[in-house]
Formats: C-alpha cells, sequence, structure tokens
C-alpha cells in the first residue's frame, strides 16, 4: 500500500470487486485525485525487492510486482478522479484473476502501486438460472429459477414497477450491466429498468419520450423503432427514430449517460423512407481500421417496395451516409441485420432478389455477397413477428444459426453450406443462445401461444438442446397443472417482444 504524500501519492480507502463467468468489475476508491490504471493476469506476479542507497546505506523501501508481459485496463472514469471504475472482459470462465491498481509516476521513476488482490470468477452453468422476458402485452418478468430441459418448471414474477403501459416492442440489456439494468420500448417511449440486486424487482424511469424525440428532430410526427447498448463505452446507447411520411427521415438520437441526456444525429433526411430496421453497434474490431464500438449500422428500405440499403457511422452514431453498394433486390418489410460481434466490418442482412436470401459484407457494406446459398434465410421482421432472426459466436464467428419459418438454419463455415435442422416442435419465432453454450436454445413465440391443446403447446417460451426438435416449456399458464403457474407468464401475453430473451448465467 502506498504511503500517504497529498502532493503526489495516493492511498486506497475502499476496493470491491464482482467476479462475473468471463469479466470482472473493480470498484476502488483513493484519498488524492489520481488518474488508475490496473495490471492483471491470471497468475500471480513476480515480487521484487526495492533497495536504495541513503546516505551511504543500503535501505529496504519495500517490494514491487512484476509480470513479463501484464494485461493492463485503464480506468473507465476519465480524468483524475476520487472513484476508479475498471472492466475486463474475454477471460476464461473459472479463472483465477490477479491484478493491482496503480499509477504510472511515482518516485523514484517507479509506478505507485497499490495492493495485490486475486478473485475467482465464476463458471457459467450450461443453462441460466436468471432470466427476463418481454411480453407484447403483459410486460416484464423475470424468474431466478429457470433451468434446461427436464428441471422443474420456473417461476415467473412480473417485473413492471414504474411502467404504466405493458405493451413492450424491444428489451435491451445493458452490455456493462445485464444484471441491474434493462432499457425496453413501451407504449411508444424508452424506459430504464433498474434493480440494486437481480434477483429484486426493477423500477422502471422514462429516459425517452415519443415527444421528446419529436421536438429533438425538428418537431415532425414519427416513432421510435429500436434502442442497442454499445460493449466498448458504458452508458451509451443509440435509438432509432423514424418520422412519419412527410417528416425530415430517419435519426439516430444518442445518450452517452445512460438516457438522461440526448443528442440528435440524422442518419437520412428522405422523408419518403418506408420502413427502418433495427441499429447495431461494433463490438470487437476484427478487420475494421476504425476503433472498436465506433462503427454503427441501419437498415432501411428507400420507398415502398424499393431498394435496401444500409446507413453506416464510423464515429459513433455523430455521422452517417449510406453504405457504398446495397444488397441486391428490394423489400417491403423492415429489414433486419446482424452485426458479427467478432468483427465490425461484416454485416449480414436479407434482400428480396428472386426470394428473401441473406447477404453479407466484409468491408462496411462496399460490396456484398450471397451467403444463404439460395436456401432463402434473408433477415426481416415486422411489428409482431419476427420472420427471421440470427445469431453467431463471437468465440467463433463462421458458427452461424438462422431459425426461418419454425426451421434452424446451421452453418460452420460462414454461410458456404448450411443444414436444414428439420421443423422445431412448435410454432417460434424468437431464438436465444449463449456464446459458451451454443447448443442450448431459448425459443419463444412472437404470438400468443394458440388455445389448449396440450401442456406445452401453449407455452411462450421454450428450451431445447436439440435444435427445437424437443421443446420443454418453460412459460407455464395454468395453476391447475405442474407448468409453474400462479404468476407464471400466461398464454394471452402477446408473445415474446423483439430481442424478448434475456438470460444471465447467475448461479
Amino acid at each position: 500500500m502506498p504511503i500517504a504524500r497529498p502532493e503526489t501519492w495516493w492511498v486506497i480507502v475502499d476496493l470491491g470487486h464482482e467476479p462475473g463467468y468471463t469479466d470482472l468489475r473493480v470498484f476502488a476508491s483513493t484519498s488524492v485525485e489520481d488518474h488508475l490504471w490496473m495490471s492483471w493476469a491470471t497468475h500471480r506476479p513476480t515480487q521484487r525487492e526495492i533497495w536504495r542507497i541513503v546516505r551511504g546505506k543500503r535501505i529496504y523501501c519495500g517490494f514491487k510486482y512484476i509480470w513479463d508481459t501484464p494485461n493492463v485496463a485503464e480506468q473507465t472514469d476519465p480524468g483524475d478522479t476520487l472513484a476508479h471504475r475498471f472492466y475486463i472482459s474475454g477471460i476464461e470462465a473459472g479463472s483465477e484473476v490477479w491484478y493491482y491498481l496503480h499509477a504510472p509516476n511515482g518516485p523514484y521513476g517507479l509506478e505507485i502501486q497499490g495492493p495485490l488482490t486475486h478473485v475467482h470468477l465464476l463458471t457459467v452453468p450450461a443453462w441460466s438460472t436468471c432470466a427476463y422476458f418481454a411480453s407484447h402485452t403483459k410486460g416484464m418478468f423475470r424468474t431466478a429459477d429457470l433451468s434446461g430441459p427436464g428441471g422443474p418448471q420456473p417461476t415467473w414474477i412480473p417485473d413492471n414497477a414504474g411502467l404504466p403501459f405493458l405493451d413492450i416492442r424491444q428489451a435491451c440489456p445493458d452490455p456493462w450491466d445485464p444484471y441491474h439494468r434493462r432499457f425496453v420500448i413501451c407504449h411508444g417511449d424508452i424506459y430504464r429498468m433498474d434493480n440494486i440486486f437481480s434477483d429484486e424487482p426493477a423500477t422502471a424511469t422514462p429516459v425517452l419520450t415519443q415527444a421528446q424525440a419529436v421536438y429533438l428532430t425538428g418537431g415532425a410526427p414519427g416513432h421510435i423503432l429500436w434502442i442497442t447498448g454499445n460493449a466498448n463505452y458504458p452508458d451509451h446507447f443509440y435509438v432509432v427514430f423514424k418520422c412519419d411520411i412527410g417528416g425530415t427521415g430517419t435519426w439516430c438520437l444518442k445518450t452517452i449517460d445512460a438516457g438522461e441526456t440526448w443528442t440528435a444525429h440524422s442518419v437520412d433526411p428522405w422523408w419518403l423512407t418506408y420502413d427502418v430496421g433495427n441499429i447495431q453497434a461494433g463490438t470487437d474490431q476484427g478487420e475494421s481500421p476504425y476503433p472498436p464500438g465506433d462503427v454503427l449500422y441501419i437498415p432501411y428500405n428507400s420507398t415502398a417496395g424499393g431498394v435496401p440499403w444500409v446507413a453506416r457511422s464510423f464515429d459513433e452514431g455523430e455521422t452517417w451516409a449510406t453504405t457504398p453498394t446495397r444488397p441486391p433486390g428490394t423489400g417491403t418489410w423492415a429489414p433486419r441485420l446482424y452485426l458479427d460481434p467478432a468483427d465490425q466490418s461484416s454485416v449480414y442482412i436479407g434482400a428480396d432478389d428472386a426470394g428473401v436470401n441473406l447477404y453479407r459484407t466484409w468491408n462496411h457494406g462496399a460490396t456484398w455477397w450471397l451467403k444463404d446459398a439460395g436456401n432463402a434465410l434473408g433477415l426481416r421482421m415486422d411489428p409482431i413477428a419476427l420472420h427471421a432472426v440470427m445469431g453467431s459466436r463471437r468465440s467463433d464467428p463462421d458458427a452461424l444459426r438462422v431459425l426461418k419459418d419454425f426451421h434452424i438454419w446451421k452453418s460452420s463455415d460462414g454461410g458456404l453450406i448450411w443444414r436444414d435442422q428439420a421443423a422445431t416442435q412448435h410454432t417460434v419465432r424468437v431464438m436465444h443462445y449463449k456464446d459458451h453454450s451454443p447448443d442450448f436454445l431459448y425459443l419463444a413465440r412472437a404470438q400468443d401461444a394458440p388455445f389448449p391443446d396440450g401442456l406445452y403447446a401453449t407455452h411462450v417460451l421454450f428450451v431445447s438442446d436439440d435444435e427445437g426438435s424437443n421443446m420443454f416449456g418453460k412459460a407455464g399458464a395454468h395453476t391447475d397443472q405442474d407448468d409453474g403457474g400462479g404468476d407464471s407468464i400466461p398464454r394471452s401475453c402477446g408473445g415474446a417482444a423483439h430481442e424478448g430473451i434475456i438470460c444471465l448465467p447467475k448461479p
């Protein structure tokens, strides 16, 4: 621990950490303002003594920690601060992480080092236990006892405190803190849902209303369509707002403080833009020359039955332009894109080219290639049902999945060869899985479940470990059946909202 010298030295007065499965958060406070760094590794550093010659005598001055090749992370708080927050990710689950905080400038040309600390990351379970479900007509639900096939039925509890309405269009977990924060588009407005502990109810706070969006974009009526976060910038979120016909086009509304303040940035001023899809921000830089997270994309159709385009931003949503080329074909539906989490220059989108096909770009949209081998796997969506939803693994970006017309398609080579895994047991349009457990699927209906015709057929949420051939209901609707009734998600919930399955692997 450094000795307190107000002019140059600091003392850590509080230190804590929150281990995840593949990430670690560290919180510290110091007696003097400074800008700190964290050195870390999955093995203990060498401890080397520090000796100095003082008035002809060799004096022991303590010790320092040394790694041959340490990982170094900067605090997320800008400038010199008393409170210091750190976030590191991409670590193997279950690892033991050693770390210390330090400032580069100290006496004798040495860095000022805090205490050495170590922590074990959590071991990832195969199936998530903590989960949230966003529905079209009954709001949000949460559970702390979700399980896989054959496990007991979970108890779903409504989690809608502060929401004046229960019609949710889309749900978005905070990529920096999914356990304690989510955003939802509810009744046309955006609400931030915060809970101190993941097993306690959340409180919804309005952060962007449709009226505010209209004011920010120049006063023309329109609608909020989608919200997404940024895994590289905490508290940064982006919203797609589309003006009605005769308005001022499509906009990106941006916040850097979790919704407290917003700025408006024109995406496309063309007032005849027919329909706009989702928005996504880059995760890993990949082959892109731009910093990770600075690249954003929005897909849209120019007119009814017009050509599809992709708008892109290379400066984190500040300025926008269309891609140099567009995917072939036309469309009369809202296009949906999927951004490769391992490479922000790689994007997938659907386009109606003699059938709705899947196209991919590896250069931010400068050129496009057909990537579904003519299997009509194009991504698209409408206000209720997802016509196709796609996923890949950050750890294996060539392993692709598409849920299309209740069939799950898989590719292991980036879309060169696709395999139809056959129809799912029940009609579902929503698919979710975790990177560490790609064969464990969470599937959901995008509309109300049909009238009772069997125990599982009335559920809206399912799990499957065989590509949907056998599906196990996880959201019952009957108090007189052993299917998690009572507070469970009702059959008449309207189905899952866009991105409506949020699974957290909490033990």
